[in-house]
């Protein structure tokens, strides 16, 4: 919808796909999601430039996609031995 109304480089189309993103993350779906923070980030830069906050996490999300699961998983197991 914000697509329609804004266009494709549009700081809501960014964050509607960050936040779709964190959900598929969330679900497991890891490719997708980091797509979509890979598409965010674009959105992001060319709004805000490169150097802006959302720009940086956005890139920083794509990176780390499923990191912080397995980290959590690893603290369970620690904490259940």
């Amino acid at each position: 919808m914000y697509v329609a109304v804004h266009g494709d480089m549009h700081q809501d189309v960014a964050d509607t796909k960050h936040n779709m993103a964190g959900v598929l993350e969330n679900q497991g779906n890891l490719d997708k999601a980091r797509k979509l923070f890979l598409e965010s980030a674009l959105i992001y830069a060319a709004v805000l430039g490169d150097n802006h906050e959302e720009t940086k996490n956005a890139h920083h999300r794509a990176d780390t996609v499923g990191e912080e699961e397995e980290s959590e998983d690893d603290e369970g197991s620690a904490a259940g031995e």
